[in-house]
């Protein structure tokens, strides 16, 4: 009678699970904490739900009763507090346990979808990619290390970063809709501003990030080192007082506004009108096919290249056309300056100004050779028009690329001379 009565209890609990919902996941989790997701429905009476944990030693949450008749029970818990090790937690009800417990290591790695808002005020590594969902916030204190297979922030609400925040490796998807402001950080990895956040700005960051623009999307970086710019077609930027280190390509977009900024490596530039004035270019600029681009008062420590290369539909250098870009009050330094590439030259010779600087008061103007102790710049007067320019001009500040050029009868910057002597015809080792 016992083994049956027994029977009967182990037949009813079965019955009454079978009844039942239940479901527990963790979210996230941090350095310290938990975001706890939790549904019960269930067809009778609980008195008491709770999650249960441990490391070792039990613990529970309480999270709810229901009535006769049961029915349904979901929401959330923040578990924080935790020190490192390995927590398990199980939906109990009325002493029961019910569904599939979950565990989590606490490790000083972090990773999930933000259920509250978190902030990271010690040193931590991606172990998952982070969501911050709209209407939660998170902030960044710390170094924020990324992982060789999550390495991403997807931020559609608030994030924040303290002054001295450093991101290694770490991937920043901006798809909130609202600007964002990043102040003073430091480290690597790439930030992607999307529509949304259009009007976000960068200021004071020495790092090595590389800043990609979505399409319809403003961006300004202000007294900061970047890494490289990747502008999607019909993006935005405004760049002041900034270095660039990498090469990038300008093609299509909607607007481009430089400032006092130095670009360390080559830069192509496909169409529309972009604009730069104060600005040092330390290696190649390549104006591909024809463009309403505008220099004023730069220097040009390497090639001025145009061509008819792009791959993009625009007026070529070689047809006739009324777009084209303007120059003033700028000066060319480098070995080279202004040159064409190509087997058809342009239609007519392409006005360079009356008002620059050729790296010397006497530059090289149409058929002249080079010779040893000349340091102007040569100018192809068949692809050029020059009829003035300036006797002297601005030479390069930046000091962690000198390209090639003449400073007071030295050459500065490659070890080499590579002009031919008249004597000798060969070159000479460079004085300085």
């Amino acid at each position: 009678m016992k083994k049956f009565f027994i029977a009967i209890l182990v037949f009813f609990s079965f019955i009454f699970k079978c009844n039942a919902a239940t479901k527990i996941s963790v979210s996230y989790k941090g350095l310290d904490n938990v975001h706890l997701q939790y549904e019960v429905e269930i067809g009778y009476k609980a008195d008491e739900i709770k999650i249960v944990y441990g490391d070792g030693e039990e613990a529970s949450i309480d999270i709810g009763s229901l009535p006769e008749g049961g029915g349904k029970l979901e929401g959330t818990k923040l578990h924080s507090g935790l020190t490192e090790g390995n927590y398990t937690f199980q939906l109990v009800i009325d002493g029961v346990n019910y569904g599939s417990p979950v565990s989590v290591d606490i490790n000083g790695k972090i990773g999930g979808t933000l259920l509250y808002n978190e902030t990271i005020d010690d040193v931590a590594t991606l172990e998952g990619n982070v969501v911050v969902p709209d209407g939660k916030t998170l902030t960044i204190k710390n170094k924020l290390i990324g992982s060789a297979s999550y390495n991403s922030i997807y931020v559609d609400g608030t994030i924040n970063f303290q002054s001295g925040a450093v991101l290694n490796g770490v991937n920043i998807h901006f798809r909130g809709e609202q600007s964002v402001n990043i102040d003073s950080i430091g480290g690597n990895g790439e930030l992607i501003f999307y529509q949304k956040s259009t009007g976000s700005n960068i200021g004071n960051c020495k790092s090595k990030f590389l800043i990609t623009v979505q399409p319809n999307t403003l961006v300004s970086i202000n007294k900061s080192e970047i890494y490289g710019l990747q502008l999607s077609e019909e993006s935005s930027l405004s760049i002041k007082d900034s270095t660039v280190l990498s090469e990038f390509s300008i093609s299509k977009i909607k607007s481009f506004e430089a400032e006092n900024t130095t670009f360390l490596s080559p830069i192509s530039i496909n169409g529309r009108s972009p604009k730069f004035e104060n600005c040092e270019f330390a290696d190649f600029v390549t104006l591909h096919n024809r463009n309403e681009a505008e220099f004023k008062d730069c220097v040009f420590g390497s090639d001025l290249v145009f061509d008819d290369f792009s791959v993009y539909d625009l007026p070529k250098w070689s047809e006739d056309s009324s777009v084209h870009p303007t120059f003033s009050g700028n000066s060319f330094v480098g070995q080279s300056g202004p040159r064409f590439e190509g087997l058809n030259g342009p239609f007519t010779p392409i006005y360079l100004g009356d008002d620059n600087y050729y790296g010397d008061k006497a530059p090289v103007i149409g058929n002249m050779l080079r010779t040893f102790l000349t340091r102007g710049t040569e100018i192809n007067t068949l692809h050029f028009l020059v009829s003035n320019w300036n006797s002297s001009g601005s030479e390069m500040k930046n000091k962690k690329k000198l390209p090639s050029f003449w400073v007071n009868d030295y050459v500065v910057g490659q070890n080499c001379l590579p002009h031919p002597s008249p004597w000798s015809g060969s070159s000479c080792p460079a004085r300085r």
